[in-house]
């Protein structure tokens, strides 16, 4: 009768109350129940669905709060890039990723990278720019997934079979309108990765390409504050003395602090200075 009726539909509705309450409150580890009549059952998985949504999106913004202080703490940008992935692969449910950087030459350098064996990370460890899904998100300068047979670089594809990878996704890293690399993920699972994977990883690329610039920033300070140290040493060195062998000899050690070489020839030098190698 009516009173069955009202039990029958009042029992999912107060379940299902339950469960978008404590979703409003913050609580998204239970899941929500699904089951009964067909039109509460389809209510139920559209609440489930967007439980997991507001889940995943709160961790992947714990995520990438956790790189910003990662950051912050001045670290190497491969030490940045190592723990970034780790994190990525957590959330993004991934088996490997790695990073690349644009290096001189048309070169591809892996500077980080987890999930991978040594042999397939000796590999791909310098690539050219258009090698593999890397190649392909540089060039596009667009995230770039696929799956692992259509896999463009013919060399590397069978290392990715027998590693077991069978999706792959790549994003590139930009600081204003130049590319410095490119951040990939792969799984050995079937499922395909989805928009709300790229968006994220895109995330992190731009983290990561933020992290790039402030290291290179860094050094090229740091450069900077070197060479002025070293034009003052070599000016108080001329200013103290008149001896050419004294003055050649402050501005051979101030060089061998700011430049790489093997040999220096420095013209119009009379004399001869064996105290210091690499002169010619």
């Amino acid at each position: 009768g009516t009173f069955s009726t009202v039990r029958l539909l009042g029992r999912p509705l107060q379940r299902l109350s339950r469960s978008a309450t404590r979703i409003a409150g913050g609580d998204l580890s239970s899941r929500v129940p699904i089951g009964g009549i067909k039109e509460f059952s389809e209510l139920g998985v559209a609440f489930e669905d967007m439980r997991e949504k507001i889940e995943r999106r709160n961790r992947e913004l714990s995520m990438l709060q956790k790189i910003d202080r990662i950051i912050a703490q001045d670290l190497p940008l491969n030490d940045v890039a190592q723990v970034g992935i780790k994190l990525v692969l957590e959330i993004m449910e991934a088996d490997s990723g790695g990073f690349h950087l644009v290096t001189g030459g048309g070169k591809l350098e892996l500077i980080a990278y987890c999930g991978i064996s040594e042999p397939f990370a000796n590999a791909i460890r310098a690539i050219k720019t258009d090698e593999g899904i890397a190649g392909q998100a540089i060039s596009r300068r667009q995230p770039v997934f696929m799956d692992v047979s259509e896999f463009p670089t013919g060399r590397l594809a069978q290392i990715l079979v027998d590693e077991g990878i069978t999706k792959l996704i790549s994003v590139p890293l930009i600081v204003g309108d130049k590319i410095i690399g490119a951040l990939g993920m792969g799984r050995r699972a079937s499922t395909p990765f989805i928009d709300r994977d790229i968006n994220f990883l895109t995330s992190v690329a731009t983290q990561l390409a933020m992290a790039y610039e402030k290291v290179r920033l860094a050094a090229e300070l740091t450069q900077r504050v070197e060479r002025r140290s070293a034009m003052s040493r070599i000016s108080a060195a001329i200013s103290k003395t008149l001896n050419v062998e004294a003055i050649y000899a402050t501005l051979i050690q101030e060089l061998q602090k700011l430049v790489e070489y093997d040999r220096l020839s420095v013209a119009g030098l009379s004399v001869v200075l064996p105290l210091f190698p690499g002169y010619v």
